[in-house]
């Protein structure tokens, strides 16, 4: 009887022992998938963030060409209307003679 009963403690300590393992696999499991997701959403966020500069970069280029064509096109009309003008200016005076 003594016999079974150690039999019986000793299979509950193999028990316990293989939860520790199975416990202390899970913990590293996790451990494992935590720093494996940290490290992919901060390496994601780095690529979202060179992404977005870029973007940045190329829409105010963009937005800087834009201006600076409507200030030309502002320019070339101003010169034409003052030309036109002074064309009729020229031609008034030269009737008039």
């Amino acid at each position: 009887m003594i016999k079974k009963f150690f039999r019986i403690r000793d299979k509950i300590d193999s028990l316990e022992r293989i939860r520790k393992l199975y416990i202390i696999l899970l913990v590293c499991s996790l451990a494992f998938l935590l720093v494996a997701m940290n490290y992919f959403y901060i390496s994601t966020l780095r690529d979202v963030e060179v992404l977005y500069a870029q973007y940045t970069k190329d829409r105010i280029i963009d937005i800087k060409k834009s201006f600076l064509k409507d200030s030309i096109n502002n320019i070339i009309n101003g010169i034409e209307q003052t030309q036109t003008e002074t064309k009729t200016l020229c031609t008034n005076r030269l009737e008039s003679f």
